[in-house]
């Protein structure tokens, strides 16, 4: 936890990881190895995957997909009824979901 404290203090990541990597070697947590290993480790921190961040860029891209998909199929419905000249039909499916659903269905959409 202690060493999370830079960067939620508003230092930079790079500066924050630089920080806990200064403080391990100070209170002798892998000392030698990362007085060897130094770059590395703090290359290795900053470019680690975070699955959490990955989650939510997958989420968020599907969740985008998903308005695009809807509105496309949306958009569809509507063209048929306008060139069906349904135009109560359109009126009413924008106010009541059941009934675009069911017209989905009508136009095998």
């Amino acid at each position: 936890m202690e060493q999370r404290k830079p960067q939620a203090n508003g230092s930079e990541l790079k500066g924050a990881v630089e920080q806990a990597i200064d403080r391990c070697i100070q209170e002798n947590h892998l000392k030698s190895y990362l007085l060897k290993k130094k770059a590395e480790v703090s290359l290795m921190l900053l470019t680690e995957f975070n699955q959490e961040a990955f989650a939510r860029v997958i989420r968020n891209e599907g969740v985008e997909e998903g308005i695009e998909i809807g509105e496309d199929r949306v958009n569809q419905l509507h063209s048929y009824l306008i060139s069906d000249k349904r135009f109560d039909d359109l009126t009413r499916a924008t106010k009541d979901k059941q009934y675009q659903a069911q017209l989905y269905k009508e136009y095998g959409i």
